[in-house]
């Protein structure tokens, strides 16, 4: 009888802490990581191209220096272009349509979302009307 109060004195202890442990281990990815649990296919890796020399590419790097729109990375994915903004939004461009008129679309956007106070996770503009994903 002695063993088993000394077994449960033990476990109950440390399956309290382990509960505790992960707890805070779900706190800590959820609140202070704060990266959706979002897969999209249009970031994988090993689906784009990985060819920077691409003269959409080059064009698209020139109107959003011009437009003084910052972004992380981009990446071409068949007939799209993918741009990685700063501030964590992903923007989705056709490469097949005038590159020119999209990025001052996404200028726009950007400044009215920011007005509003709005963040967002995409924002595609291949069709004939913006769709937004907000946070």
């Amino acid at each position: 009888m002695s063993n088993i109060r000394t077994l449960a004195g033990l476990l109950v202890p440390l399956s309290l802490s382990i509960s505790l442990i992960s707890l805070c281990l779900i706190f800590f990815l959820v609140k202070v990581i704060n990266k959706p649990f979002l897969i999209s296919p249009l970031t994988l890796p090993f689906l784009s191209d990985t060819i920077n020399n691409d003269t959409s590419i080059i064009e698209l790097e020139k109107l959003l220096q011009d437009k003084k729109i910052s972004y992380i990375n981009i990446n071409k994915i068949s007939k799209s272009l993918v741009i990685e903004l700063t501030n964590s939004g992903e923007v989705i461009i056709s490469s097949q349509k005038e590159l020119n008129t999209q990025i001052s679309s996404l200028q726009y956007l950007l400044a009215r979302l920011t007005m509003e106070g709005k963040d967002f996770l995409r924002l595609d503009l291949r069709f004939d009307k913006p769709v937004i994903v907000l946070r």
